[in-house]
């Protein structure tokens, strides 16, 4: 009787270690993301966007433009990604009778991964931004739209360098020029992926992530746009949503041609689009500002993101 005891015990001990071992996997996952998701800062986030409104106008006719796209890049470049770079492309335009033939940027910044398959994961969102009230060329503060989504972008590529997350798949972060006027920077650099052959994994769009104008955080929701690309992709989104944050999130595809994520999946690669969806007052004025927006939401959205990364990798 003793004997059978001595041999159980090394096999129920051996089946115990391999269980441990399993659900070990899955938490260092979970905790990994949460560590991540745990530095997304509203004030980070406020900062970007105040930083961004005090270019005065980031409209893509205007004659800073590439001082603009320097700038983000420096940015970036200042959290660690050294080999940042401007992509350039050229648009011609007719705009309010007049006639404009310029180059446009497109910021990139990389986060190399470890897997030898020349696969990517993108995050963007476009920088650019218009005023339909006064002159665009001088005044277009553009905070909702869109420096919330380049501050989401900023702030996950700060974290991520500043952890030292080492993903498996490349991660771009791509802040796309042009948006305004026809989605110009993101069908140029769709389209370059595509004739390049690589495979992107997917592409998260943010645009428009930091108006919500309720004081509490009961209720909040998010708008996950989806493609006929990304059906599996979105499931994953919602999911990631549910863990990691305290958003509620639903699915209204009325402006799913309306942002940078659709040049992605009308090139067949799966992307999402991630939207406050709450009607925004001051959208293309003058008084898009910082000080209407909601930083604390906008983290929300920012970890989703973020969290989905990492969760997808």
């Amino acid at each position: 009787m003793k004997n059978r005891t001595i041999i159980i015990l090394p096999v129920l001990v051996l089946l115990l270690a391999q269980g441990c071992s399993r659900e070990t996997a899955e938490e260092k996952l979970h905790r990994r993301i949460e560590n991540l998701v745990n530095e997304v800062r509203a004030d980070s986030l406020e900062s970007y966007v105040n930083w961004l409104e005090e270019m005065g106008t980031r409209f893509c006719l205007a004659e800073n433009r590439r001082e603009v796209a320097v700038k983000i890049m420096n940015r970036l470049k200042g959290f660690g990604y050294n080999t940042a770079r401007l992509d350039s492309f050229f648009i011609e335009r007719i705009w309010q009778e007049n006639s404009y033939a310029m180059w446009q940027y497109n910021v990139v910044a990389t986060l190399p991964g470890t897997a030898p398959a020349e696969e990517i994961s993108i995050l963007g969102a476009h920088y650019d931004n218009y005023s339909r009230s006064g002159d665009p060329f001088v005044i277009a503060p553009g905070a909702h739209d869109n420096g919330s989504g380049v501050a989401a972008l900023m702030e996950i590529a700060r974290i991520m360098k500043q952890e030292d997350y080492r993903p498996s798949a490349t991660i771009e972060f791509v802040a796309f020029g042009a948006e305004e006027m026809g989605l110009y920077g993101s069908w140029d650099y769709a389209g370059k992926l595509s004739a390049s052959g690589k495979k992107v994994r997917m592409m998260l769009n943010n645009d428009m992530i930091a108006y919500e104008p309720s004081s509490g955080n009961t209720g909040w929701l998010v708008n996950i746009i989806n493609y006929p690309s990304s059906v599996s992709l979105l499931g994953e989104a919602r999911e990631v949503c549910d863990k990691f944050t305290i958003l509620g999130n639903y699915t209204d595809n009325t402006h799913q041609a309306h942002s940078d994520s659709y040049p992605f999946a009308e090139n067949g690669f799966p992307a999402l689009f991630f939207y406050s969806g709450t009607e925004d007052p001051y959208y293309h004025t003058e008084s898009d500002l910082a000080s209407n927006l909601n930083f604390e939401y906008c983290s929300e959205i920012t970890g989703l993101c973020c969290a989905l990364l990492v969760w997808m990798d």
